[in-house]
């Protein structure tokens, strides 16, 4: 802020514009409002259909035209603008009502009304006696619902069908919604190519299966959506997945090697896993491979005669791996440390295959950070901070260590989590701006922290380490939360610290936008409670401001994390089955509360192979507990006492939430704060418009007893029709801070100057410089020296420029009816412009030239600096251009423009930069507020990699439900991920490992589908995972429309390796359609019996 401006801010203060007070020495007017009112708003600007949008006001009256004070008594209604609701609207919702308390505050809450996504306008009136003025403010409805759409994978095979799973909540509450009809589409470029209709169950789920449609290009794609319509058919929302061709080639045997961690320790044991898989992608046992691992600057023997001699040998198991350890070096170059490389080759199928994979030796430098609970330090404040120590691994180091900074001297010991928490009271001047390192073009204060003891991961050394925290010089408090975990629909205690004493708004928001809630509290040090809406979940925005704050009047932010009434937990573990190739087994799961309560619901579930590239990422983001600690960077660990209120974890709550601070919200609409500007802006216009009246009034004698008139004392004064010139002509019409049509006498409240005699000066000024301009011009043009006989008689050069046309008489007319002359005159003369010895002057108010009154120069001061007309006008910029001087061309232009900008010429002109609409009808953003673009929800994989879907199932009443799981026919461990959704509560998630363990296994290798007259040669895999050599007895039985072609063949002995398979094969006949069968019994001495009954098709011949 300039000298200028805060001269104007500190004029204004003293005629009284101050929030809350009166500087009237005659003592209250009688009307609170004459000079008319305004609100102060905050209010969240997005939510949801059906959600309550809390707004906050506080009532101004103008007894003046520059003082505010509380209104107290007013009414306060808030109605939807049924304009911006959309089409079809038949009933307008009911406006709210209110009346402010003794510090003219209320609180309304007004519910957005249902419809699709889309800018709704709230139009906010106050009325006090006669005076009412509405404000409007833009509030973006969202859309109703939250969808999810799961696939099991978003590659598909052209002319496949594939299984889908759709989730729908309520944006407002994240509850599942019941019997929601859903349009689940697939669209190919844009066109809709498959559609089906499906419906929410009680958990808010629906399962459906789409076609894909046959494609030869690998490049195509499709884009999956799952869709909820509004009433006007309008997006109420909806996700989306992009389909792409999963490209079909022959298989090839592969090879992949893994080390067990990303880095080592020097002198730590490094393990190692290789795999080999055949081309149909079945693990390949008993077989030899050669691999070689060597550090940083080492590589591989090239020729295969040195490959041979010093690559080691293995042989893979039955899950046709290799696993193995090696020692890392013990020295390594410092910082760098160095890699261990593994090179593994292998011959299968004809053909070479190899694998590379490196892991990282050294020792990674710890990290220590300081994590304020605000987010940023603020002076003069008391305030905690957590202190994080881990290794370069990222695991905790527990220690002692001083934590000393400007006013901080602490000693504290990590916790088993590397955690403590450090108590600084920084003095108020604390920081100083920094050009360079971590908190470069900021303020920031160093803290330096010190290991008290040994600790291994600073490798005995007990250096300083330099923390730069950053710091906030302009904030006026701190938000204290009392407890940063809260469940919904609980209350939260909340304070606001600080230097400021004074009542303050505070809005809690959603970090979807959906929901809010606000309450105002009379005194931040003293605090209040606010109760979040019981549908409230996730991370919360908490924004405190306090009306009419002008400096650093942000609002002040902090976070809160939001837990539902009820953390859902699914539990599943393996009760039965078949745990072998081609098996299936029993899943027994149960949703509960996590404390014993079951709850109602569905249960759905996916196998994948977790050792083939699957992952179940995407089911993790819906987890609810899992989710929110995600949010809150807490570990799977420390997840569950973080949610529930172990007070031992309060300091880390703190500090990871003080970490995820986001830009609070501000008030859309605070006077007390903006009043100064407006009533600057708005000054400014006016004067400037009257000034032009007077200016366009001066150009011929008849006009100018429009402008002003002479009073029986001598003294001029304005016409009293040219203010309403003045102001009729402005667009749109100027108002002051409270709403009301500006007056003749607020101008002179404002400032005591503003008189025809001040403005009428100002506009003479410019016309004295645009005669001498002229001047200047004829000179330049006909090349007249200073000695020339036409320059030797200024009062003459000036008539001959009227009678050549150059001038008109009327150029030559003051606002008084004088007319300008030059007169002889000793002094200072003006550069470029004067003529010697002659200085051109107006007569001014009397109408004598040559008197105390006259105008003498295009540069004279006018008006007393540092006033608010000086400071609305630039006066001091026209006094001081005279000492701004370049060539005398750009010189006499310079002045011409600055003279021309800053003085009204124009009836209605606003001039430069002046704004339009200054105190308007209408609301403006906050500063500190950013608008949201509306989201696009995108689907997700549920897994990657091979994946076999279990459709949704419901639970019993105590939340338990069995699930039968089939597995794939890959030698491995499979994991079965399951997704509960209970019908009155949020997603949970679990997975059950289900390795390979059965001793002795067949699988049947058919196919899907045969037809009519098929022979077939059927393969059976038998694998032992025994280590001993097993003899196998097998019983076949063809059933159904299959038969054995050889009857002697029901009966085979085979013998099978330990750990390792073997092979055999039965030949099948097909003789008519319909269904077939194959039962495969396995026994062997001292193992369990395996029985699989593979099923298929046979189709009529000429069927496809």
């Amino acid at each position: 802020m300039n000298h200028k401006t805060v001269a104007w801010v500190t004029c204004l203060l003293c005629l009284g514009l101050m929030l809350g007070t009166t500087t009237e020495a005659t003592g209250q007017p009688s009307d609170p409002a004459a000079r008319g009112l305004d609100l102060f708003v905050h209010l969240p600007t997005s939510a949801a259909p059906g959600a309550a949008v809390p707004v906050q006001v506080q009532a101004l009256g103008f007894p003046t035209v520059t003082t505010a004070k509380p209104l107290a008594g007013a009414a306060i209604e808030a109605v939807w603008d049924p304009r911006s609701l959309g089409k079809n609207i038949s009933v307008a919702p009911p406006p709210v009502r209110g009346t402010t308390d003794t510090m003219g505050r209320a609180h309304l809450d007004v519910r957005i009304p249902d419809g699709p996504e889309r800018d709704l306008i709230l139009l906010i009136g106050v009325r006090s006696g006669s005076h009412h003025r509405t404000r409007t403010v833009k509030v973006t409805r969202l859309r109703a619902y939250d969808v999810s759409l799961f696939v099991t994978d978003d590659k598909v095979v052209p002319g496949s069908t594939i299984s889908t799973w759709v989730l729908v909540r309520k944006a407002t509450t994240q509850q599942p919604v019941a019997s929601l009809p859903v349009r689940l589409s697939l669209l190919e470029g844009g066109m809709v190519r498959r559609e089906v209709r499906l419906t929410t169950d009680a958990a808010g789920s629906a399962a459906g299966r789409v076609a894909i449609p046959p494609s030869q290009e690998p490049s195509f794609s499709w884009t999956l959506q799952a869709r909820v319509a509004s009433q006007e058919n309008r997006d109420a929302g909806s996700a989306k997945i992009v389909l792409t061709p999963r490209e079909e080639t022959p298989g090839t045997p592969r090879m992949w090697a893994q080390w067990s961690d990303d880095a080592v320790r020097p002198g730590a044991t490094a393990s190692f896993v290789i795999g080999l898989r055949d081309a149909s992608d079945e693990p390949v046992a008993k077989h030899q491979l050669r691999y070689w691992i060597g550090p940083t600057g080492t590589n591989p023997p090239t020729t295969k005669e040195e490959w041979d001699k010093i690559a080691k040998h293995g042989t893979t198991t039955i899950a046709g791996a290799v696993r193995g350890s090696m020692a890392a070096p013990t020295t390594v170059a410092p910082i760098v440390g160095t890699d261990l490389r593994l090179v593994a080759r292998a011959m299968v199928a004809g053909q070479a295959l190899e694998a590379t994979t490196s892991v990282h030796v050294g020792a990674p430098a710890p990290t220590v950070k300081l994590l304020p609970t605000a987010g940023v330090v603020v002076g003069g404040l008391e305030q905690q901070l957590l202190l994080r120590a881990q290794d370069g691994w990222g695991r905790p180091i527990v220690g002692t260590f001083s934590v000393t900074g400007d006013g901080l001297d602490a000693k504290v010991t990590t916790s088993a989590d590397g955690d403590a928490e450090v108590t600084w009271t920084p003095p108020v001047t604390v920081g100083a701006r920094r050009d360079v390192g971590p908190c470069a073009q900021g303020i920031a204060a160093a803290v330096v922290v010190r290991p008290l003891q040994n600790l291994p991961a600073f490798g005995g050394r007990r250096g300083p380490v330099e923390i730069c925290v950053p710091i906030d010089r302009e904030t006026p408090g701190l938000v204290q939360i009392d407890q940063p975990v809260v469940r919904a629909g609980e209350p939260l205690r909340i304070q606001v610290l600080g230097r400021l004493k004074a009542p303050w708004s505070v809005t809690l928001t959603s970090q979807n936008g959906a929901q809010a809630t606000s309450a105002w509290l009379d005194d931040g040090s003293q605090g209040g409670t606010v109760t979040l809406p019981a549908g409230a979940s996730g991370l919360w925005t908490v924004s405190a401001v306090t009306p009419g704050r002008k400096e650093g009047g942000q609002a002040l932010p902090a976070t809160i994390l939001v837990v539902p009434p009820t953390l859902p937990l699914l539990t599943a573990v393996m009760s039965g089955g078949r745990a072998a190739p081609g098996g299936k087994v029993t899943i027994d799961a149960r949703l509960s509360d996590g404390h014993g309560k079951g709850l109602t619901g569905t249960v759905a579930a996916v196998a994948f192979d977790l050792h083939g590239g699957g992952s179940a990422r995407g089911l993790r983001s819906i987890d609810t507990r899992s989710r929110l600690c995600d949010v809150a960077g807490v570990g799977d660990r420390r997840c569950r006492a973080f949610l529930e209120g172990d007070a031992t974890m309060n300091p880390v709550r703190r500090g990871l939430l003080g970490a995820r601070h986001k830009g609070a919200l501000g008030p859309v609409l605070d006077p007390g704060a903006s009043a100064d500007e407006d009533m600057r802006k708005a000054f400014a216009a006016v004067m400037k418009s009257l000034e032009g009246a007077v200016y366009e009034a001066c150009q011929s004698p008849e006009r100018l007893r429009d402008a002003g008139r002479k009073g029986p004392g001598g003294a001029w004064t304005f016409n009293p029709e040219l203010w309403t010139l003045t102001t009729a002509a402005m667009k749109p019409k100027p108002v002051t801070p409270g709403g009301e049509p500006f007056a003749l006498s607020d101008l002179m409240v404002i400032d005591a100057q503003v008189s025809f005699d001040k403005v009428a000066r100002r506009v003479t000024r410019l016309k004295l410089l645009r005669v001498l301009s002229a001047v200047h011009g004829f000179v330049r043009d006909n090349y007249l020296s200073p000695d020339e006989p036409a320059l030797s008689d200024p009062p003459a050069l000036l008539r001959r420029l009227v009678r050549n046309g150059q001038l008109s008489g009327n150029d030559l007319l003051d606002p008084w009816g004088g007319t300008m002359q030059f007169i002889k005159a000793r002094g200072a003369r003006l550069p470029f412009l004067s003529l010697r010895g002659y200085q051109l002057q107006a007569p001014g108010p009397d109408g004598r030239i040559g008197t105390q009154d006259d105008l003498r120069g295009p540069f004279e001061r006018v008006l007393r600096s540092g006033t608010p007309y000086a400071a609305a006008v630039g006066e001091d910029r026209i006094v001081d251009a005279k000492l701004d001087m370049r060539v005398a061309e750009s010189t006499v232009q310079a002045w011409e423009s600055l003279l021309e900008e800053l003085t009204g010429t124009r009836l209605g002109s606003l001039g430069h930069g002046s704004g339009q609409g200054f105190g308007a009808g209408h609301g403006r953003l906050g500063r500190s507020h950013r608008a949201r673009a509306p989201r696009v929800r995108m689907g997700h994989s549920i897994v990657t990699g091979n994946a076999f879907w279990l459709p949704p199932q419901r639970t019993d009443a105590s939340g338990r439900v069995r699930l039968t799981v089939p597995l794939g026919d890959a030698e491995t461990t499979w994991r079965v991920a399951l997704l509960g959704v209970p019908d009155h509560a949020q997603p949970a998630v679990a997975t059950v490992d289900i390795p390979i363990t059965v001793p002795l296994s067949a699988q049947v290798n058919a196919g899907a589908q045969w037809t009519v007259g098929d022979e077939v040669d059927v393969q059976l895999m038998l694998r032992n995972r025994t280590h001993k050599t097993v003899k196998a007895k097998l019983s076949l039985a063809a059933l159904g429309v299959a038969k054995l072609s050889k009857p002697g063949a029901a009966r085979k002995v085979v013998r099978i390796p330990a750990m390792g398979a073997a092979t055999t094969t039965v030949r099948v006949t097909a003789a008519k359609a319909g269904g077939a069968k194959l039962e495969v019994r396995t026994t062997a001495a001292g193992l369990a019996d395996d029985v699989v009954n593979h099923q298929w098709e046979v189709k009529p011949a000429g069927e496809r």
